[in-house]
């Protein structure tokens, strides 16, 4: 395992995306042997067409495990109760990794407890994603209010794709926040 725990699947950078304080990871092949180099070579020519993976950066490890020893539940029960593998929790928990928004969410969900604990309202530099967060919203549920696709919600929150105003008032009403605040954290997550 490379970076003392770090999945050896993964290269781990920091990145401010949109406003988040994100960490990406890229997919990489290990293969010390050297075998298989069709397949690497195949994989690291698209490797340029691979989505980053956000992670929330700004997760407190020791608040995390402070909210699961609180709710009275084991790792396992935590993890079987957010339809997660032991393993991730346990890497949250001890600061190795740190969770996707999706995890995130499940996880809080899990907890019952406000996403807000550990993602603390950011006010006027909210971005999309904050909000969505803070809302305890999966991307699918926000896809489905918007009835947009996956990839379109994922650009929008990215930053590389514009909301829309079409979309701010049902995005205000999901989110149950004032669409002046809707408006103002897409100009946030906005790349362009």
């Amino acid at each position: 395992m490379s970076d003392k725990g770090e999945d050896n699947l993964h290269h781990r950078n920091s990145l401010p995306i949109a406003g988040l304080f994100c960490q990406f990871s890229t997919p990489r092949i290990n293969n010390p042997a050297g075998r298989n180099d069709k397949i690497r070579t195949a994989f690291n020519s698209r490797q340029e067409d691979v989505m980053p993976r956000l992670h929330i950066s700004d997760f407190d490890a020791a608040q995390f495990r402070s909210l699961r020893v609180r709710s009275g539940m084991s790792i396992t029960e935590l993890a079987t109760k957010a339809k997660l593998s032991r393993g991730a929790v346990s890497k949250w928990e001890n600061g190795r990794s740190k969770p996707s928004p999706e995890n995130f969410i499940k996880v809080m969900q899990a907890l019952e407890v406000n996403p807000e604990i550990i993602v603390p309202d950011k006010g006027d530099v909210a971005t999309l994603f904050d909000l969505r967060a803070q809302a305890g919203l999966t991307r699918t549920q926000v896809e489905r209010a918007l009835n947009i696709s996956r990839s379109a919600w994922g650009d929008i929150e990215r930053g590389t794709a514009r909301l829309g105003d079409k979309r701010i008032p049902i995005l205000a009403a999901v989110l149950n926040v004032p669409e002046e605040r809707v408006r103002q954290a897409a100009k946030n997550t906005q790349k362009f």
